[in-house]
């Protein structure tokens, strides 16, 4: 991780506690939602909104934290992210596309099947607590490697069944809110 970037978020003050959840998801929020950022755009049109991260720094996370055995038979994702809401019904509850936020990593779940990284908690530079709404029994997360045959948004099981290890320390990563549209075609699937 470069040291400007390690740093950006270092004496970051939260502004608005974390709610409770409610009974199958978490609803994402912020004190004040604004997000006027495509007000042309309608939510029925954002295929998904997630936390895209830097390439080459998720890369050297995953070649010093993850033992190079668990990729074996397995594809290491070419673009990472951690979607907040698949086809979201209303996008003011999250920020602005393009907002820069800070994302805390505090373990990788591993399978057969996948590897991801378990995120802990997403913050806006402002300061403001971003959540993901999940289906009941999802994992917040960051697909790092698939089997064949296996979906993405199904790469939580690696955290929730496969062997879970936490990291001493959690590691934050800088990334940015991205809208993403239905044509948009992931590079690797």
């Amino acid at each position: 991780m470069s040291d400007d970037l390690s740093n950006v978020f270092e004496n970051l003050s939260i502004k608005q506690p974390m709610p409770e959840p409610s009974s199958s998801t978490l609803c994402a929020s912020l004190s004040e939602p604004n997000n006027q950022s495509n007000p042309g755009r309608k939510a029925k049109q954002v295929l998904y909104i997630a936390v895209e991260l830097n390439l080459e720094e998720m890369n050297t996370i995953i070649s010093s934290k993850l033992p190079p055995e668990l990729v074996n038979g397995k594809t290491l994702k070419d673009e990472f992210h951690s979607t907040l809401e698949f086809k979201p019904s209303d996008i003011s509850k999250f920020p602005e596309n393009g907002t820069k936020c800070s994302v805390t990593i505090q373990g990788f779940g591993s399978s057969a099947n996948a590897i991801a990284f378990k995120v802990f908690e997403i913050v806006t530079e402002e300061g403001y607590k971003v959540f993901h709404v999940l289906k009941e029994d999802g994992i917040p997360h960051i697909t790092v490697a698939l089997a064949p045959g296996i979906k993405p948004s199904d790469s939580y099981l690696s955290i929730r069944d496969g062997f879970y290890t936490e990291f001493i320390e959690p590691i934050t990563v800088i990334g940015n809110i991205k809208y993403y549209y239905p044509e948009y075609k992931p590079k690797n699937r």
